[in-house]
């Protein structure tokens, strides 16, 4: 019977050890293609926090700052 690499139970720390090496030994092995996608989809979303912080920064200092009167 195949182990799963991900899955919702409980573990032991061992188990978690072993797991997290299992999932890093089956990335380290994924094709070429498939880890420049990978880095491509990671830079996506690290570009969508960015934003994201922005734009709760922009909304921080509308509401709060102008919107108490207060001269920016």
């Amino acid at each position: 019977m195949k182990r799963e690499i991900f899955g919702f139970d409980a573990f032991s720390s061992s188990e978690i050890a072993e797991r997290v090496e299992a999932v890093g030994v089956t990335k380290a092995r994924l094709p070429l293609l498939s880890m420049a996608m990978l880095g491509v989809f990671a830079k996506g979303f690290i570009g969508l926090g960015a934003l994201y912080s922005v734009l709760v920064a922009l909304v921080y200092h509308v509401i709060y700052r102008r919107g108490n009167g207060e001269q920016a």
